[in-house]
């Protein structure tokens, strides 16, 4: 099916945007070996920088037949943030990933340039690594309506994702309601999909109160890429979110991301 959507809005409500790409470990990048060239490349852009040190523990559960206990791996890692002034955006390496985060987003057109301006550069330096295992994109919205019942989202969200709660819980059994979230994953043509969508409820574990529905997006790819092939892939993900997005809204909510009036 064809997915090309040309939509634009002057406001979203999206909180978070994510493009992230994992490779193999990089045993030139560690604790005694931070990404020092990769900070002067991006210092203009991203000036601030972060140490997170932290531990990694992996389990490994063997097979059956190989009589075999489970094996815990517990490793002391570490991760640099690399932050703009505003600290709206953030680049995130360690030894196996590295990610490009958005705290208030404006456009695709911006967060791609970023793309190529910041990550595409860690993979000159670091041209140790020659495949990457997995590539994703996600973006989080966490839709807040100042009035209203917080449980009616007609003419906002596709009747579908709320249908739990407008069909299977009624009456005075609503005002129990803490949460109500779904997942749906998908495997398509090009990618896959995993689609999370519901009454998130910022106020967990009380029971809802406010109007809040989200709507989290992540898109990848799970397999072996040159990495050459990835900066290529990001604009097809991204139409692939975007049209997603348009299937789960209606009428009313495009009408306040062009600049309508809450009603």
């Amino acid at each position: 099916m064809g997915k090309s959507v040309n939509t634009s809005y002057i406001s979203n409500f999206l909180t978070n945007v994510i493009f992230r790409i994992d490779f193999p470990k990089v045993l030139g990048l560690g604790i005694t070996a931070p990404p020092v060239e990769f900070q002067e490349k991006i210092r203009d852009i991203f000036p601030i920088l972060e140490e997170k040190p932290g531990k990694f523990i992996e389990v490994a559960i063997p097979e059956a037949r190989s009589g075999e206990g489970i094996k815990v791996v517990q490793e002391e890692r570490i991760k640099w943030d690399f932050v703009n002034k505003e600290r709206t955006k953030t680049v995130v390496v360690t030894q196996d990933f590295i990610s490009l985060e958005y705290s208030r987003y404006k456009s695709f057109d911006e967060f791609n340039h970023d793309i190529e301006s910041a990550i595409r550069p860690f993979f000159d330096i670091y041209n140790v690594i020659k495949v990457v295992n997995r590539i994703g994109l996600r973006y989080i919205n966490q839709i807040r309506i100042p009035i209203g019942d917080p449980f009616d989202w007609n003419n906002l969200i596709n009747p579908s994702m709320f249908s739990m709660v407008r069909e299977f819980v009624k009456g005075e059994y609503k005002k129990s309601v803490k949460r109500c979230a779904q997942s749906l994953d998908m495997k398509e043509k090009d990618s896959d999909i995993r689609i999370r969508f519901g009454l998130f409820n910022s106020e967990y574990p009380n029971t809802i109160a406010r109007k809040e529905f989200v709507l989290d997006y992540d898109c990848y790819l799970r397999e072996e890429l040159d990495v050459h092939e990835v900066f290529d892939k990001v604009k097809a993900l991204h139409v692939n979110i975007k049209y997603w997005f348009e299937e789960s809204i209606q009428e009313g909510l495009r009408k306040i991301m062009r600049g309508g009036e809450v009603k």
